[in-house]
């Protein structure tokens, strides 16, 4: 990145700031963007995270309601998410992709028991659990009961198994 020099005055805490310390708009310099202005921003970085911080607090009824909309009508998509993201928090560097992830959304009983399977009550299982290593990978996850997918847990934690 490059280091822009100079002073600024921020507009909303009046404060003098370097240049590097107020966002720019790249992307109308060289044409691709709507928006008019191509310099910094009249506020600074801190200054427009509080901006972006108060408007969500005043939206956020607004916000939730969409978000909870958008995952009633696209329940695969939320949960693929929901699993996503958790994976990434414990540690994993590997994905599956979405249709892999229908594939095996789509499993009607249990992987380890052979129950048959209701949307609320499949949890996804890593084969290889991601606290030792495994990814979140189509080769490495399996539906199972929430009863399966506890006890797993439960023989991991304690009799020290993988």
């Amino acid at each position: 990145m490059t280091t822009v020099t100079g002073l600024r005055t921020c507009s909303k805490c009046g404060t003098e700031k370097p240049l590097d310390d107020f966002y720019v708009n790249r992307c109308a310099q060289n044409g691709s963007s709507k928006k008019p202005w191509a310099g910094p921003r009249p506020e600074c970085i801190a200054c427009h995270k509080t901006i972006n911080a108060e408007r969500y607090q005043r939206k956020r009824e607004q916000y939730d309601a969409t978000k909870r909309r958008w995952s009633e009508k696209n329940p695969d998509r939320h949960d693929f998410s929901k699993a996503q993201t958790g994976a990434r928090t414990r540690g994993a560097t590997e994905f599956m992709s979405f249709p892999e992830w229908l594939d095996i959304s789509k499993a009607t009983e249990c992987h380890w028991c052979g129950l048959a399977l209701h949307r609320s009550f499949r949890n996804i299982d890593h084969i290889r659990p991601l606290a030792f290593g495994g990814q979140h990978t189509a080769d490495n996850v399996v539906m199972t009961c929430a009863n399966c997918n506890m006890r797993r847990e439960w023989e991991r934690k304690t009799k020290g198994g993988r």
